[in-house]
């Protein structure tokens, strides 16, 4: 099973023109990737594919609510569109916990599995702005 990594760069093989995964966790690793990036509408003919996590951009409160419910929306979404996907762990991170997150940003760690070989597993680290910062 092949897929293309992200961001798409020119292979140096003789597969084709883009790089491509070389292994179904990797390819797995990369369709998380962009379901977890992908908002609303964004998806031609699949306007509810991708987490749509740009909702949560002017929450001012970042609490246990909130990293619960983008923990929520990430675990529905990977069972409606990858269900040959199960997450093992899956942790919403933010400036108050942790420092090195930048203040408008959202950090997302997921530990995955595929559903046919339980025993294989990938991780995957996605750092999100959440708020765009302006200065006036």
């Amino acid at each position: 099973m092949f897929g293309f990594t992200l961001p798409l760069q020119v292979s140096t093989g003789s597969v084709g023109y883009f790089r491509v995964t070389t292994s179904e966790l990797d390819a797995a690793k990369y369709d998380l990737l962009s379901l977890l990036v992908t908002n609303w509408g964004e998806r031609p003919m699949n306007f509810y594919f991708g987490c749509n996590l740009r909702e949560y951009i002017f929450e001012q409160i970042r609490d246990d609510d909130l990293k619960g419910r983008v923990a929520d929306r990430i675990s529905t979404q990977v069972a409606n569109w990858m269900p040959f996907l199960g997450l093992k762990t899956l942790n919403v991170v933010f400036n108050e916990d942790d420092p090195t997150v930048p203040g408008t940003s959202m950090r997302i760690y997921v530990e995955y599995f595929l559903t046919s070989r339980p025993k294989s597993l990938g991780t995957l680290t996605v750092e999100l702005p959440i708020a765009s910062s302006t200065t006036g």
